[in-house]
C-alpha cells in the first residue's frame, strides 16, 4: 500500500509540473494577446490580462519551482524561462510605449516567444516521460496492490475457513474415536465404568458420579446402563458406605496410586469372584473390573495337584526307598546262596545246572545294576547341593583318577584341553564327565585302543552355535570326541532315552540309562546336548552350559 501511495503521489506530482509549465505559456499568451489588442483599439480594456500577468507569472514560478526542485534538468530549463519571459515582457513593454511599431520588433517578440513554447514544450516532454514511467509503476503497485489484497483477503478468509474446517473435522475425529471408544469399551468382556467426585463445601469428598460405564457393567449391575448413568456410587451400591471399598477408592482420587482387589459376588445363585482396579482420572477414578472365577477355579485346581504331586512324590520317595532296600534285600539274599551252593564242594553240580545257576547269577546281578541306575536316574535333580563355581580341568582329572583301572585296562588314551570354571553343582557335573567318559571307554572298537578328546570354546548362546565376541562369553561348548563303533545318525535322538540301548547286553554291559542321567543333568543345568554318529569311526558329543547359572532356574 506504501508504494502505490508514493507512485500515486508521483502521478500526480507530475500532472502538477506539466499543469505550471501551461500555465506559464497561458499568461504569457494572454499577456501578448492583450498587448496586441490594445495596440490594435487603444482600448485600455485589453491590458487587463497584460497588467496581471506579473504577479501571475510570479506564483506559477514559485511554485514550480518547489515542484521541479528534485529535477536538474527541468530547474534549468524553468530558470531560463525566466530569462525568456523577462526578455518578452521588456519586448511588450517597448512596443506598448512605443507607437511607431515596427517590423523587426515583432519579430524579436515572435522569436522569444517561440523559444518560450519550446522550453515549454520540452518541459513538457520530459515530464510525460516521467508520466508514462510513472503511470506504468502505479499500473504495476496498483495490480501488486490488488493482488496483495487479494492474497490478504484468501488469507483472511483461511483464517476464518481454516479453523472452522478444521473444528469441524476434529467435531468428526472426536466422533468417530468416542464412536471407537464406545465400540472398545462395549467389546471389552470387563465391566469399565468411570467415576467423578462429589465434594462438600469443604472439599471433602462424599461420593462419587457415574458418568460412563459399557454394556458389560450391565451384567453386573443386573440394571440397563442408561438408567444408572448420573446415579451416586452409594445409590448403586448402598453396602459400599460399610465397606471398605469407598474408602479405598477415596484414596485413589486423593493420593493418585491406583488400588486393586478382590471380591466375590453372587449372581442368579452363583458365586463369582471379581478382579478390581481403581486408576485415578482426574477428580475421579476409572474402574476396571474382570471376572476372574475361572482362574480361581484353576488356581483352585492347581493347588490340589500340587496337594496331589507332592503326594505322589512322596509316595515315589517311598517306592525308591523300598526299591532300595527291600527290592534289593532278596537280590543279595539269591546271589549269597547262589555263591554258597558254588562253595558247596560236597554237591556235585552237572554242566547244563551250573549253567543254569550261572544265568541265575548274571540276571540277579543285572538286576541289581538296573535298580541302582535307575535310582540314580530318579535321584538326579531331586538331591540338590549349593551351586558354586567348578572347575572342569579338576574336575576332570578327579574323573580320570576314578576311572583308572578301566583306562589302563583298555589302553586308552584320553587328552583335555583347557577347560572353563562354570557355576553348577559339583556332584552332578561330575557325574556327568564320569558317564559321558565311561560310555567312551565302554563302545570302544575291537582291535582299536580308544582316544578320547574333550576340548571347548566359548559360545554366545545354549545352541552353541555362534561363536562369542567381545562380551558375548556367556556359554561354553564342551566336545568329547571318541574313535569308538560310533552310531547310526536316525538314533542321535533314541541314545538319550531311559532304557534305550542300541547293542546287546551279551556284547556291552549296561541299563541304558547313563545318556539319560546325562540329558537330565544338563537340562538341569539350563544346558543342551546333541550327539553325532560314524559308523566304525566314533561318536562325537557335543555339551553345551552357562558359565553362570540363575539359582532359580536349577530345580
Amino acid at each position: 500500500m506504501t508504494k502505490l501511495h508514493v507512485n500515486t503521489g508521483e502521478v500526480i506530482h507530475t500532472q502538477q509540473v506539466i499543469s505550471g509549465f501551461d500555465e506559464l505559456l497561458s499568461i504569457m499568451k494572454d499577456a501578448e494577446t492583450g498587448q496586441r489588442g490594445y495596440i490594435l483599439t487603444r482600448d485600455s480594456a485589453f491590458l487587463g490580462a497584460y497588467s496581471t500577468a506579473g504577479p501571475e507569472l510570479y506564483q506559477t514560478n514559485q511554485r514550480l519551482r518547489k515542484l521541479v526542485a528534485d529535477n536538474v534538468n527541468q530547474v534549468k530549463r524553468l530558470a531560463l524561462l525566466d530569462s525568456l519571459i523577462l526578455k518578452r515582457r521588456v519586448l511588450l513593454d517597448l512596443n506598448l510605449k512605443d507607437e511607431q511599431l515596427s517590423i523587426e520588433s515583432f519579430r524579436q517578440g515572435n522569436a522569444v516567444m517561440n523559444q518560450i513554447r519550446d522550453v515549454v514544450k520540452d518541459a513538457k516532454e520530459e515530464e510525460l516521460d516521467l508520466m508514462r514511467q510513472r503511470k506504468a509503476n502505479l499500473e504495476r503497485s496498483t495490480k501488486q496492490t490488488r493482488t496483495t489484497i487479494t492474497i490478504f483477503s484468501l488469507m483472511a478468509l483461511a483464517l476464518v475457513i481454516v479453523p472452522l474446517i478444521f473444528t469441524l473435522f476434529e467435531l468428526r475425529k472426536r466422533l468417530i474415536l468416542q464412536q471407537l471408544l464406545d465400540s472398545v469399551l462395549n467389546s471389552s468382556l470387563n465391566v469399565i465404568q468411570s467415576f467423578e467426585s462429589i465434594r462438600d463445601v469443604n472439599n471433602n469428598i462424599i461420593d462419587f458420579r457415574l458418568i460412563q460405564a459399557n454394556e458389560t457393567s450391565q451384567k453386573l449391575l443386573q440394571k440397563n446402563v442408561n438408567t444408572v448413568i448420573g446415579m451416586t456410587l452409594l445409590e448403586i451400591f448402598p453396602e459400599q458406605q460399610f465397606d471398605n471399598f469407598f474408602e479405598q477408592f477415596k484414596q485413589v482420587v486423593e493420593k493418585g496410586i491406583s488400588h486393586d482387589t478382590e471380591f466375590e459376588s453372587t449372581l442368579d445363585g452363583t458365586i463369582r469372584w471379581y478382579h478390581a482396579t481403581a486408576v485415578k482420572l482426574r477428580d475421579g477414578f476409572t474402574l476396571t473390573i474382570q471376572d476372574i472365577t475361572d482362574s480361581k477355579k484353576s488356581a483352585i485346581d492347581l493347588k490340589n495337584n500340587v496337594v496331589a504331586l507332592q503326594r505322589s512324590n512322596a509316595e515315589l520317595e517311598q517306592f525308591a526307598y523300598v526299591a532300595s532296600h527291600d527290592l534289593q534285600e532278596p537280590l543279595r539274599k539269591i546271589l549269597t546262596f547262589i555263591d554258597l551252593l558254588k562253595l558247596k564242594s560236597d554237591i556235585e553240580l552237572n554242566t547244563e545246572a551250573g549253567n543254569y545257576l550261572q544265568r541265575i547269577s548274571n540276571a540277579a546281578l543285572r538286576m541289581r545294576g538296573l535298580i541302582s541306575d535307575l535310582l540314580s536316574y530318579s535321584r538326579t535333580g531331586s538331591i540338590q547341593s549349593e551351586i558354586a563355581t567348578v572347575n572342569l580341568n579338576v574336575l576332570v582329572q578327579e574323573v580320570l583318577s576314578d576311572l583308572e583301572v578301566i583306562i589302563h585296562q583298555k589302553s586308552a588314551v584320553i587328552t583335555c584341553q583347557q577347560l572353563p570354571s562354570i557355576e553348577g553343582m559339583k556332584v552332578q557335573l561330575y557325574q556327568l564327565f564320569q558317564n559321558l567318559i565311561n560310555n567312551s571307554l565302554k563302545f570302544a572298537a575291537e582291535g582299536r585302543p580308544p582316544v578320547i578328546t574333550i576340548d571347548s570354546e566359548y559360545v554366545a548362546d545354549a545352541s552353541g552355535l555362534k561363536p562369542a565376541e567381545g562380551g558375548e562369553r556367556k556359554f561354553c561348548r564342551i566336545t568329547f570326541t571318541d574313535n569308538g563303533i560310533g552310531f547310526d545318525e536316525k538314533y542321535k535322538d533314541k541314545i538319550f532315552q531311559i532304557f534305550q540301548r542300541l547293542h546287546g547286553k551279551s556284547k556291552y554291559d549296561g541299563t541304558g540309562i547313563g545318556l539319560a542321567i546325562c540329558k537330565k543333568i544338563i537340562e538341569i543345568h539350563n544346558g543342551t546336548i546333541v550327539a553325532n554318529g560314524y559308523p566304525g569311526k566314533g561318536a562325537v558329543f557335543i555339551v553345551t552350559l552357562p558359565l553362570k547359572q540363575k539359582k532359580y532356574h536349577i530345580t
